[in-house]
């Protein structure tokens, strides 16, 4: 009895290892060139303005050349004209065991290593929002960037709670 044979590359292969008839990295090279393609369709929607369908990775390497500063200026660049003010928000959950151990730090003192990490996290997201905010209203800058955060409690005093951090600025087009 032959053995079989991948569809895209003729190799043989146990009948096993084949499947939809193509070997493994042909079923991966396949796999990689359909998310290259949507990624490429992705990018010319948001080339073109249309981005209601579009991933937050894509998004976010379009948006990685707007730039964010506190000040009111871009050094170096003059602003030809404000476009809007955009803003971003990132809610992040804090678990009881997280609340636990931060009733210990504040009882005892020192700094809660968690939620210095989670607080991070809540910021990157922010500004990492923010700039696909600016980009959808086709700014380069979003400039007086304000950070703020905030906490609410969930759960009547029993422990959990939501750390909030809210990002807002003005987007601007700045001159070539």
């Amino acid at each position: 009895m032959p053995m079989p044979t991948c569809k895209v590359c003729g190799g043989r292969f146990g009948l096993i290892e084949l499947r939809d008839g193509m070997c493994r990295s042909c079923r991966d090279a396949a796999k990689e060139r359909t998310r290259f393609e949507e990624d490429e369709r992705e990018r010319r929607l948001v080339d073109a303005g249309l981005v209601a369908d579009v991933s937050p990775r894509i998004l976010d390497e379009k948006s990685a050349h707007v730039i964010l500063t506190t000040g009111l200026s871009v050094p170096g660049r003059e602003i030809a004209s404000i476009l809007s003010i955009v803003g971003a928000e990132a809610a992040v959950g804090m678990n009881i065991f997280r609340d636990i151990a931060n009733n210990w730090v504040d009882t005892l003192g020192g700094r809660s290593g968690s939620v210095q990490k989670t607080l991070k996290e809540a910021r990157e997201t922010a500004m990492r929002e923010l700039k696909r905010e600016a980009f959808l209203v086709g700014a380069d800058a979003v400039i007086s960037v304000d950070i703020d955060y905030n906490q609410v409690s969930t759960s009547g005093g029993s422990g959990g709670s939501i750390l909030f951090v809210a990002a807002t600025g003005t987007a601007v087009k700045l001159d070539s």
